[in-house]
């Protein structure tokens, strides 16, 4: 029969190892998962497009690619309109939402503990006009086109609001002027306008801008957005040289 002290080791063993298959299977629940990202039905070079094929394509992607193949999750994207896209973080549809702020719908998401992670990324936004229109200002700025979803600045009481699907649309929408000016972000204005007209966009001086960043969110998984600020430091090279592209 085992005397006392070989049992004693027998126990010791027997704890230690379900010690260890607790720690394996609380490893796996954190790094070998599949996700939903919800992402904007938008095409916002560079920051992020949909190819011909649908494929979420941009800086975003690389980021969020270069974080799976880090971490070791899997992560699947569902493009969604930006009302549609909300209401399928709230609930449940989608895992996290990219990109996500604390001032957008901040309102509704008072219901929700709503985790973000650091900055993604930084943009501008603010009142976009062609250069020839720089000196148009609040007093002048009648019609204003902005993207279906994006909330325009509060202090614009006065001026009419004409919603696009896209930014593209907004530009063309100052082209041929049927709105003065356009919301949105200078970058991508830039290189949408660069594409199709030799006209410049300016980002208007005599109206505030808006300097925030992008997020990665989450309702359900905070320990997963503390995974994605390690990957942002730990692979801190890697992001510098993604943001170059933009």
């Amino acid at each position: 029969m085992p005397n006392k002290k070989m049992l004693q080791l027998f126990k010791l063993i027997n704890t230690l190892t379900l010690k260890f298959l607790i720690l394996l299977i609380a490893s796996n629940d954190l790094i070998a998962k599949e996700f939903i990202v919800g992402v904007e039905d938008l095409q916002y070079e560079p920051y992020f497009y949909h190819t011909p094929r649908g494929n979420y394509a941009g800086y975003s992607r690389d980021l969020l690619d270069a974080f799976a193949k880090y971490s070791n999750h899997k992560i699947t994207y569902k493009k969604l309109s930006i009302p549609d896209l909300f209401e399928a973080f709230f609930y449940d549809e989608i895992d996290f939402k990219y990109p996500d702020n604390p001032k957008w719908n901040s309102d509704a998401k008072t219901l929700y503990d709503v985790s973000y992670s650091n900055s993604a990324v930084r943009f501008i936004d603010g009142i976009i006009t062609l250069e020839k229109n720089k000196d148009l200002n609040i007093d002048s700025l009648k019609t204003l086109s902005i993207i279906k979803g994006f909330s325009a600045p509060s202090y614009l009481k006065n001026t009419k609001l004409i919603e696009t699907n896209s930014l593209a649309s907004s530009i063309d929408s100052i082209l041929i002027g049927k709105t003065q000016a356009l919301y949105g972000n200078i970058i991508v204005a830039n290189y949408k306008i660069s594409k199709i007209s030799k006209s410049k966009v300016v980002l208007n001086k005599n109206f505030t801008t808006f300097t925030d960043h992008y997020h990665l969110s989450t309702i359900n998984y905070p320990e997963v957005i503390e995974e994605f600020n390690n990957f942002l430091i730990e692979q801190n090279e890697l992001v510098i040289s993604l943001r170059k592209k933009i």
